[in-house]
C-alpha cells in the first residue's frame, strides 16, 4: 500500500520518477534515435553525456540508465522536468497523442578503474584507465528506452593521446592541443552503443571503400600491416560467400582485458592475444563474420542462438578445412572428444543455448551446431548449402532471425522439408552410438550389419571400405532402425571396413576412440582438486588455477579425501608432493613424452582399476606454477603438456586404440 501511494504522490507531483517491482503500461516508442555528445576521461575516470534523443510515442514513457550515473538534467521538447527519480529507472509522461518528441538527458559519472585481477576480469561491467576503457551497452550507460533497435550519432572527447570509439562510419575527426575528437554515424538499425578508448596508436588501410583500422597500444604499430591485410581478405572471402559486407568498415580495437568480443564493424580483443602469431589466422576471421552472422542478422535469443555454430562452422572449420582434409578431420574429432568429456548431465538441446555461460555450453552451441551446419552440407551438397546461406542473409539482414527462419531458407533451396533432420539435432540432447555387429566379405562387395542404441537418429552414415588393391570407396548411406544390414558392392577385393572413420557424424565416440583430456576432468561437476603442499603461496595459487581451469566451482578437498574418493581429480602443485601424492593414491607418473621436461607437466590419465578420470599439474616450483594461470586453460582438449614458463613447448594426446567400428577381413575369407 505505501508503494502504491507513494507512485500516485509521484504521478501527481512529476513527470520524471522512479518505479520498482510495480505492474505498469509503459510507452512503446519507434523511429528512436540517440544524438550523443560524450566527455570520457580515462586519467581522473570520469563522464559526461549529453544525450539527445528523437522518437514518437504517447503515454508513459520508461527510461533506464545504470544507477552509477548521476542525472543532472532532463528535458522534454525543451521543457525542463525534474529529476526526482531513483537512480536506475525512472517515468516520463507524454503529452497526449501519439507525435514525435525530443528528450534531452544530462549525465555523469565516476567510472570503475581497471580491474586488479584481468584474468577473472573476461567480461567487466565497465571501466576506465590511462591504460585503456571499455562501457558495453549491456552496463547502461546509455539511455534505454524499452526499443529494441535505433540508430544513433556519437561525438566522442578524450585526452589528446586517447582514442574513443564506437562502432559506425567516422564522419570526422580532430585532435588538438586539449582534446580528441571523433564523429560516428550509425544508420542501421543497433540494439546497443559500446564504447572504448585507450592511448592508441592508428594505422589505417582503404579497401574498397572500407575504412580498415587499427587501434593498437604503443609497440605493437609493427602488426597492423598484417592484421590489416588479413582483414581484407576475410571481408573479400566472406562477401563472395555470403553477400556484400554489411557496415562502412571495420576496426581491430585492443583491449588491456584478455577478452575477444565482437559488435558491428569492429573487435575489441586482447593486446596479449592480438600479439599471437596465429590469432590473425584464426579469431580475426571468426569476429570479421561475426558482421554478417549476429551484428547484420540478428539472433532471436528465444528460439535459440544460431550465430555462434554457423560462424563457428564457417570460420574455424572452414580454416581447418582450408588446410586439408586431415586438419579437418582433427578439428571435428576435437569436438568430438569435448563431447566424450561433456558430464551426461550437463547435456542439453542445441536450441536451449542462449550464449556462452562455461565451457559446457561451448560444447553444445559452438561444436555441436558447427557439427550439425558441416553434417547438412554433407546431405544437401555443397551447391545447395551455399545457396541457402547467401538466401538467408538476403531473406533476414538487419532483422532478428530464428532457427525456423534459417530451415526455411534451406528448405526453400533444397526443395524438400528438413523438420526431422532439424528436430533431431537441434531439439534432442545426446548423440547416436553405434555399433558394428559384423561384417562379411564377398567376391565384390561387403554385408555389414550395424546397430544404434534407442533413441534411434536418421543417420546419414558414411562407411569407409579399403581394397586389397589400395584404392578406397567412400559412400553414404540411410540408417534409420535400431539395427540394419547393408549390402555394398565394391570395384575390387575388400581388405577392410570403416563405420564413419573421418568423424563425418556428431555422435558418442566408441571406448578407443577417446584417448584422455583435460576436460574430461575440468567439465565435470564431481571433480575433486587435491593441492597437497603445504606451503601457503603455493596452496593459493593452485587454487586459482583450479578456479581458472574449472567450469564450475571447484571443490577442493584434503589430501586423504583426495585419496579416498571416487570421482574425477584435479592434483595440483609442486613436484614432490604431487609425486608423494601419485605414489599413495597409486596413479602414474607423467606419460615419457614429458617426463623430466620444462618447468611444468600437466597429463590426463584414467585409473587402472575403475577408469575414473584425472588431470595432474606438477610445477618444479611455486613460481612456475603460477606461471600457468594464464596459459593452461586454454589447453582442455589436450592430453599431455610441457611448459617452459607459460610458454607450452610440447602437447598432444595418448594414441586412440583401435576402434571397434572397423573390421579387417582375414586372408581366406
Amino acid at each position: 500500500m505505501i508503494r502504491l501511494l507513494f507512485f500516485a504522490l509521484c504521478l501527481l507531483i512529476a513527470p520524471f520518477l522512479s518505479i520498482h517491482g510495480h505492474a505498469q503500461t509503459f510507452a512503446l516508442v519507434d523511429r528512436l534515435n540517440h544524438d550523443l555528445t560524450i566527455h570520457l576521461n580515462p586519467d581522473s575516470r570520469s563522464l559526461k553525456v549529453t544525450d539527445r534523443m528523437t522518437f514518437e510515442g504517447e503515454g508513459l514513457l520508461r527510461v533506464k540508465l545504470s544507477s552509477k550515473l548521476q542525472i543532472t538534467e532532463l528535458r522534454l521538447d525543451d521543457r525542463k522536468v525534474p529529476a526526482m527519480a531513483k537512480p536506475g529507472e525512472m517515468l516520463v509522461r507524454l503529452s497526449g497523442g501519439r507525435k514525435t518528441y525530443e528528450l534531452q538527458l544530462e549525465y555523469t559519472g565516476q567510472l570503475p578503474g581497471l580491474p586488479a585481477d584481468t584474468q577473472a576480469a573476461a567480461a567487466p561491467i565497465f571501466f576506465a584507465a590511462p591504460t585503456g576503457s571499455y562501457l558495453p551497452g549491456a552496463s547502461g550507460w546509455i539511455a534505454d528506452l524499452g526499443k529494441e533497435f535505433f540508430t544513433y550519432t556519437a561525438t566522442v572527447y578524450t585526452p589528446p593521446l586517447h582514442k574513443g570509439i564506437v562502432p559506425g562510419r567516422l564522419v570526422e575527426e580532430a585532435t588538438d592541443a586539449k582534446s580528441y575528437k571523433a564523429v560516428y554515424q550509425n544508420s542501421r538499425p543497433s540494439d546497443e552503443i559500446p564504447l572504448f578508448a585507450g592511448p592508441y596508436k592508428v594505422e589505417e588501410k582503404q579497401h574498397k571503400g572500407l575504412r580498415l583500422r587499427t587501434y593498437f597500444f604503443p609497440g605493437m604499430e609493427k602488426l597492423a600491416d598484417d592484421y590489416l591485410a588479413k582483414t581484407a581478405d576475410y571481408i573479400d572471402f566472406y562477401s563472395q560467400w555470403i553477400g556484400p559486407y554489411p557496415f562502412d568498415g571495420f576496426s581491430i580495437v585492443a583491449s588491456p582485458l584478455p577478452v575477444g568480443f565482437g559488435y558491428p564493424g569492429l573487435t575489441y580483443m586482447g593486446a596479449h592475444v592480438l600479439r599471437l602469431p596465429f590469432i590473425k589466422h584464426t579469431s580475426l576471421g571468426h569476429e570479421v563474420l561475426h558482421n554478417w552472422w549476429g551484428n547484420g542478422v540478428f539472433v532471436d535469443y528465444e528460439s535459440g542462438n544460431w550465430a555462434e555454430g554457423l560462424t563457428t562452422f564457417m570460420a574455424d572449420y572452414t580454416y581447418a578445412l582450408q588446410k586439408g582434409p586431415d586438419s579437418a578431420k582433427e578439428k571435428r574429432l576435437s569436438w568430438l572428444r569435448d563431447y566424450a568429456a561433456l558430464p551426461q548431465e550437463r547435456d542439453a538441446p542445441p536450441k536451449s543455448f542462449k550464449g556462452k555461460l562455461h565451457t559446457a555450453s561451448q560444447v553444445v552451441g559452438y561444436n555441436k551446431v558447427a557439427f550439425f551446419f558441416h553434417m547438412l552440407r554433407n546431405e544437401l551438397g555443397e551447391d545447395v548449402f551455399d545457396r541457402s546461406i547467401r538466401l538467408f542473409w538476403k531473406n533476414n539482414s538487419f532483422q532478428r532471425a530464428s532457427w525456423n527462419d534459417l530451415q526455411a531458407a534451406f528448405e526453400q533451396t533444397a526443395g524438400r522439408k528438413l523438420n526431422d533432420f532439424f528436430a533431431q539435432w537441434l531439439e534432442r540432447k545426446g548423440a547416436p552410438s553405434l555399433s558394428l555387429i559384423a561384417a562379411h566379405r564377398e567376391d565384390r562387395g561387403v554385408i555389414v550389419t550395424l546397430q544404434q542404441t534407442p533413441p534411434v537418429y536418421d543417420l546419414f552414415l558414411p562407411i569407409v571400405v579399403e581394397m586389397a588393391d589400395g584404392k578406397t570407396q567412400k559412400t553414404f548411406y540411410r540408417f534409420a532402425s535400431q539395427n540394419t544390414t547393408i549390402r555394398i558392392s565394391t570395384p575390387s577385393v575388400a581388405d577392410n571396413i570403416s563405420i564413419d572413420p573421418d568423424y563425418d557424424l556428431f555422435r558418442h565416440l566408441a571406448d578407443g576412440e577417446t584417448p584422455p583430456i583435460l576436460r574430461d576432468v575440468t567439465l565435470s561437476e564431481n571433480t575433486l582438486v587435491v593441492i597437497p603442499d603445504d606451503d601457503p603461496t603455493t596452496k593459493e595459487t593452485a587454487r586459482r588455477l583450479a578456479v581458472r581451469m574449472m567450469d564450475v566451482s571447484p571443490q577442493i578437498v584434503t589430501e586423504e579425501n583426495g585419496l579416498a574418493g571416487q570421482a574425477p581429480r584435479l592434483i595440483i602443485g609442486t613436484d614432490a608432493a604431487v609425486t608423494s601424492f601419485l605414489s599413495k593414491s597409486g596413479l602414474g607418473g607423467p606419460p615419457t613424452g614429458i617426463a623430466e621436461v620444462g618447468t611444468a607437466r600437466v597429463w590426463a590419465g584414467r585409473s587402472a582399476s575403475d577408469l575414473i578420470p584425472f588431470v595432474v599439474v606438477a610445477a618444479q616450483n611455486k613460481e612456475a606454477l603460477a606461471a600457468l594461470l594464464r596459459p593452461l586453460p586454454h589447453y582442455g582438449r589436450q592430453g599431455l603438456l610441457a611448459f617452459d614458463g607459460s610458454k607450452v613447448i610440447r602437447k598432444g594426446t595418448l594414441p586412440p586404440d583401435t576402434t571397434p567400428l572397423r573390421s579387417f577381413f582375414a586372408t581366406n575369407q
